[in-house]
């Protein structure tokens, strides 16, 4: 009797020990999910409180990478890294005063 129930408690202490150890695995999963959201998060935070017609192509080479690829909703063709920044570069020529919404606008 005594012999099953030390069996019974070292096979209680290993099947615990797992589920802890599974616990701990899927926190540490979490932790770098929400890591990685933060990351990205400031990123769109920089990008919104510092782009403008003067930084802009310094603020997506250091904030995109190279092999990026952006959709829009007029199209499921992605446009690549220097056609992105092409087109961004006509947007502000064709129109100077563009900001980017409360985050570059000098009232606030």
């Amino acid at each position: 009797m005594k012999k099953n129930l030390f069996v019974f408690a070292v096979a209680m202490t290993l099947i615990c020990g797992c589920q802890n150890n599974k616990a701990v695995s899927e926190l540490e999963e979490l932790q770098a999910q929400i890591a990685v959201e933060e990351q990205n998060k400031s990123v769109v935070y920089k990008w919104l409180q510092e782009v403008n017609n003067e930084n802009f192509e310094q603020l997506l080479s250091e904030l995109w990478t190279a092999d990026a690829k952006q959709y829009f909703n007029s199209s499921s063709e992605s446009v690549d890294f220097e056609a992105f920044i092409q087109m961004i570069n006509q947007l502000y020529q064709q129109y100077p005063i563009l900001r980017n919404g409360i985050y570059n606008n000098p009232k606030n």
